[in-house]
């Protein structure tokens, strides 16, 4: 038990514990200098202002020592090496600076390996090429994806169709923070909505969440997309339902309705017409003086003339009933009512022609 108290008392002092007898003496040889020396005697070369106060009296510059000059080793031992106390790991009595040093070669480090990679890998890793991790761009092949992608179909306007909602966001659910209500809703809050359905939506049923964008005289109430949120309960004050997606701005007082059915099938594009079919260009989500690609507008033409997700028009310059020139714009539909369709912007060729009245021409089809 004291050996054991023994050896923490010593193992934390500094490394080296010197004892402290007079005497101890030193033959220089070729080459050394006073920092190697203390490093033998004293365990460190920083103490070599020791050796030279102790031998002043044959040492007039540090830098200067020559082979054969005897120096005397303050607290030194006789005999050539200080006495280190102290004991290795494996329970070795350290005796010596050269003791300490052979032990420190003896244990030479060894980084450990590598570790294995890990097989766990993020969405945007191509199980295509898993050996591959040049710098490269992946393409999508075209039989993977629709011609329209499901979030924008989903997020896109249209003109009041007279269908009424089905019931209404009317804040959010739970505790209100102490600093006031909040009036904006953010994405996976939730929400109290009330419907207005002779039942109840069951659990995990999704409903689309939008609000009456603007109003164009001639044209209508747009009514845009702000969210998706999915019904998590009900109680007795309406149902529960969590914003899962959001589109904008999502408010208390938006309206609610079915989320329509995605139309399209991956793969399926569509294929250039000879049809003659026409439409005008009603209006533009977005008052804005310069419209670029993506923006969304709304023509004449919907379900009833045949139109779907997906088909594309075009523009051209003096376009009419024998239109010919340049196309200035191409545009592809991503919403469908009975009368009006809702399209974005694919290419854009001259801005100063797209402008509310602009003919377009169906000239591909999904088929």
């Amino acid at each position: 038990m004291r050996r054991t108290a023994l050896i923490l008392i010593l193992l934390s002092l500094p490394a080296l514990a010197m004892a402290q007898q007079p005497g101890a003496t030193h033959t220089v040889r070729a080459g050394e200098t006073l920092g190697d020396i203390a490093r033998t005697y004293l365990g460190s070369s920083a103490a070599w202002t020791r050796i030279f106060e102790a031998n002043r009296n044959q040492i007039s510059d540090p830098d200067r020592i020559v082979p054969g000059m005897v120096l005397v080793i303050p607290g030194g031992q006789a005999g050539g090496a200080a006495t280190v106390l102290g004991f290795s790991q494996d329970g070795r009595f350290l005796q010596s600076v050269t003791d300490r040093r052979d032990l420190v070669e003896e244990r030479a480090f060894t980084p450990n390996p590598a570790p294995e990679p890990q097989r766990e890998r993020t969405i945007f890793f191509d199980s295509r090429n898993p050996e591959d991790f040049l710098p490269a761009v992946y393409f999508t092949p075209v039989e993977e994806v629709s011609a329209v992608p499901q979030p924008i179909f989903e997020s896109a306007a249209w003109i009041d169709d007279g269908q009424p909602p089905l019931g209404e966001v009317i804040g959010l659910a739970g505790d209100q923070p102490v600093t006031g209500p909040r009036t904006t809703i953010h994405p996976y809050d939730d929400v109290r909505v009330v419907f207005d359905l002779p039942g109840t939506p069951a659990v995990g049923e999704r409903f689309l969440v939008y609000r009456v964008r603007q109003e164009l005289e001639g044209v209508g109430r747009i009514l845009s997309p702000t969210g998706v949120v999915e019904v998590l309960r009900s109680d007795a004050a309406g149902v529960i339902a969590r914003v899962v997606r959001e589109f904008d701005r999502m408010q208390p007082g938006q309206f609610v309705r079915r989320i329509p059915s995605f139309p399209l099938e991956p793969g399926v594009h569509p294929e250039d017409s000879r049809e003659t079919l026409s439409a005008s260009l009603l209006a533009f989500r977005d008052r804005k003086e310069l419209h670029l690609p993506g923006d969304l507008a709304f023509i004449d033409r919907g379900a009833g003339s045949g139109i779907t997700v997906g088909d594309e028009f075009s523009a051209w310059e003096g376009m009419g009933d024998g239109w010919s020139g340049k196309e200035v714009a191409r545009f592809q539909v991503v919403g469908v009512r009975a009368g009006t369709a809702t399209v974005r912007i694919l290419e854009i060729e001259s801005r100063s022609d797209l402008v509310p009245g602009l003919r377009l021409h169906l000239d591909r089809r999904m088929p």
